[in-house]
């Protein structure tokens, strides 16, 4: 379009200089002149509209940012406020309760209720401990403080009971050995897994689950089962997969889910799968 205007213009302007009895050499001199300001009109054209286009990306880029960091705040948050409810209404009743016996023990001089009451403490006790112990789990998983990611994400799975439940958990990995992950990732990775093994054991009927982590140029987190699948629009409901996918993309990378609820044995299940940069 900017060429045929030129050439337009070119031919105009030389059939005018032509006409008015203008010599060739200053014909000449006329076009470059108009051609080079042309061509730096053009020029600066595609320019500004480049610039434009630039700052259009930079501000969606921006408002893309600021949405997933709202939602991460949420994600937090809810986190917290889950956190705070077992606080206060498994360790806060559980140690109210051992207190509750404790003092019947002070109180009463009847062997037989002393020893129900140590009974109920110890279970209670037994109950703060675990309910502390999948707290401190949910905020940072120890296994990575004693292991790579590889064993810890094995250790999950075995932990998980999925043999005893008749359920094949399948880990193939590949490149990892000459990779060095960072701790983020390495936290990325395990709680990607976590969050999909824990719905495939709450939700599939799976028999089959198949786990591949690929480190190349970029890492790659692919988990499939051959359950009942769900319909893709749950994805957007709770902090589960939707905390999965927004987690992969503050970190640069790109999330997917596919499933298949009607398909026959062969084809129905559930893939997960992330993309994410090595950093």
């Amino acid at each position: 379009m900017a060429g045929a205007l030129l050439g337009t213009l070119l031919n105009s302007c030389a059939l005018i200089a032509a006409r008015s009895g203008v010599s060739q050499l200053e014909v000449t001199d006329l076009l470059l002149s108009i051609s080079a300001q042309s061509l730096t009109g053009i020029l600066l054209g595609v320019a500004v509209q480049r610039q434009r286009d630039l700052n259009h990306q930079l501000r969606s880029e921006l408002t893309r940012n600021k949405h997933l960091a709202k939602q991460l705040v949420q994600a937090e948050e809810s986190v917290r406020k889950d956190i705070a409810r077992e606080l206060h209404d498994e360790i806060g009743q559980n140690i109210t309760a051992i207190r509750t016996q404790a003092s019947i023990i002070k109180r009463v001089n009847n062997p037989d209720l002393s020893i129900g009451c140590a009974d109920t403490i110890e279970s209670l006790s037994l109950n703060v401990y675990d309910t502390t112990k999948g707290l401190l789990t949910r905020l940072r998983p120890k296994t990575l403080d004693d292991l790579d990611v590889i064993s810890a994400i094995q250790q999950m799975v075995r932990e998980m009971e999925f043999e005893q439940l008749g359920i094949e958990v399948e880990f193939t990995v590949d490149n990892v050995s000459q990779r060095v992950l960072s701790d983020m990732m390495e936290v990325t990775l395990f709680r990607l897994c976590q969050e999909a093994l824990n719905n495939i054991l709450k939700y599939a009927q799976a028999k089959q689950v198949r786990i591949e982590l690929v480190i190349d140029a970029t890492i790659t987190l692919k988990i499939a089962d051959d359950g009942i699948g769900f319909p893709l629009q749950d994805s957007q409901k709770g902090f589960g997969l939707k905390g999965m996918k927004e987690r992969v993309q503050a970190l640069g990378g790109q999330f997917e889910i596919r499933s298949v609820v009607d398909g026959d044995e062969t084809q129905r299940g559930t893939e997960i799968d992330a993309r994410l940069p090595l950093v």
